[in-house]
């Protein structure tokens, strides 16, 4: 028996395997670009992580930002929320996995180039 390969815009990722990725025109898979809400943006002015959050990369803000918005309860996204404060605050986890990459004190092209989360967030 012979196996074809699936087309390109078919995701092969975890609980979306085999889901057509919608708006996915370039056949590149792409999880789907996360806008930033205005009440996290705040708490990371608040909390002076802008900068922590600007240096990830963008794969993991968007991450963060997906997570956050899949919770089905208030609690839950509180403290989803909280969480990723508290990883950019520490700067050597995301998602409880260690992280390596910049922190936000470095000095570096992804960690400057935004004035803003909501701006970050944008240009993903």
């Amino acid at each position: 028996m012979q196996y074809s390969k699936p087309p390109r815009d078919v995701c092969a990722s975890d609980k979306t395997r085999g889901a057509v990725v919608a708006g996915n025109s370039t056949g590149r898979l792409k999880r789907p670009i996360q806008p930033m809400p205005e009440d996290i943006a705040a708490r990371l002015r608040e909390r002076g992580l802008e900068t922590a959050y600007a240096a990830r990369p963008a794969y993991q803000r968007n991450d963060y930002l997906g997570w956050i918005s899949q919770a089905k309860r208030e609690a839950t996204r509180e403290k989803r929320i909280a969480q990723m404060l508290d990883e950019l605050k520490a700067g050597g986890e995301y998602m409880r996995m260690p992280y390596r990459g910049p922190r936000g004190g470095e000095q570096g092209k992804t960690a400057t180039a935004y004035a803003s989360p909501l701006e970050c967030a944008q240009s993903m």
